[in-house]
């Protein structure tokens, strides 16, 4: 495990200390994540009882419910990060950015923050470890500007106007088959589904109208995501 260290002091601060299982800061363990996985960015946060907790990256930034993950488990996205880890690619070393200020004691070996990247981001810190890790945060990237084009709302409600409209085309069909080989909650099934249909409120010229709007956003950021992935 390679160690960079954004703060290091003499005095005044929580020591560092190397573990078989990772690091003591100031008392508090910053352990390895469980399940281990390459290509994988950790973010490390101190929750409201001290203690260090961890979550990946991809789940923070690329999942809509990853600030409310975090909190959750007692933390909070708005402190900054105690370290941050890239598990490395296959055959790479892992390696451990300390970000909070600290007391490097013991025997082990660290490198300090080089120059050029003091004032930077703790994302650019990552990225300059590796082309891997450069490739997963340029990744990460895309997929954040992916998820902020698309709106869950509006989804979701397209995607209910075309299952409706699909039950329009396909109930008739249901006349094909013998009552005795029907499901028994069919009709029930059937009658609900087309009391609460969307086409109870709207045409189906309109239906379509939003449907095919709603496919045309979500195919052209797609599009733009999977082509920035690929000159990645």
């Amino acid at each position: 495990m390679q160690t960079i260290i954004i703060n290091a002091v003499e005095v005044g601060a929580p020591v560092l200390k190397k573990t078989e299982s990772g690091y003591m800061l100031g008392g508090w363990s910053i352990g390895m994540p469980t399940p281990f996985e390459e290509n994988e960015i950790v973010f490390y946060f101190r929750a409201v009882s001290g203690r260090i907790m961890s979550i990946n990256a991809g789940n923070l930034f690329c999942e809509r419910d990853g600030v409310s993950m975090l909190a959750l488990r007692g933390g909070n996205a708005a402190d900054s990060p105690v370290a941050a880890m890239w598990s490395g690619a296959a055959g790479e070393e892992p390696t451990m950015i300390i970000v909070d200020k600290c007391c490097p004691a013991g025997d082990f070996e660290y490198s300090l923050l080089p120059p050029e990247l003091s004032g930077g981001s703790l994302i650019s810190v990552v990225e300059s470890i590796s082309p891997a890790a450069s490739r997963r945060v340029r990744n990460m990237n895309a997929k954040v500007r992916l998820l902020h084009q698309i709106v869950p709302q509006d989804a979701v409600a397209a995607l209910e106007k075309q299952v409706d409209m699909m039950m329009q085309l396909i109930a008739p069909l249901l006349d094909l088959i013998p009552e005795e080989k029907r499901p028994e909650w069919s009709g029930d099934f059937l009658a609900a589904v087309e009391k609460h249909s969307a086409a109870g409120v709207r045409a189906p010229a309109e239906l379509i109208e939003d449907i095919s709007a709603q496919k045309a956003v979500i195919r052209a950021a797609q599009g733009a995501y999977f082509a920035e992935r690929a000159s990645v």
